[in-house]
């Protein structure tokens, strides 16, 4: 008897479950990668002055990316990152990473605008 009630139960708890309002780590307004990202416009200029250490902007694809967060997590070294602060790494980065979900995923995370 507990097994079909728990037959029964089942898919209304699972039903319950997909209906409940789940919220993603960008969804919060006044996150960068969400509002200041779709608002923000970058021009080139603004991208190559961010070439430090200390700021280090990057574009990729048209959007523009601040990887100084980033900068000592990156698990190929801070080396390959500063080789696309301050130009358009679109290349370098998709050479490198083209089609591999966790770079992509962490790339938008570091989403502050677009090229101008």
């Amino acid at each position: 008897m507990k097994f079909k009630t728990l037959l029964i139960a089942l898919p209304i708890v699972l039903l319950a479950a997909g209906c409940s309002k789940t919220t993603t780590p960008n969804s919060n307004p006044t996150s960068p990668a969400s509002s200041q990202a779709s608002t923000q416009t970058y021009s080139m200029a603004d991208v190559q002055s961010a070439n430090t250490s200390q700021k280090c902007w990057t574009v990729i694809r048209g959007g523009v990316y601040d990887l100084t967060s980033y900068l000592n997590l990156h698990p190929g070294g801070k080396a390959n990152i500063m080789k696309v602060c301050g130009i358009d790494g679109t290349a370098l980065f998709d050479a490198q990473h083209q089609g591999q979900g966790r770079p992509e995923a962490q790339l938008a995370k570091l989403k502050i605008g677009t090229l101008k």
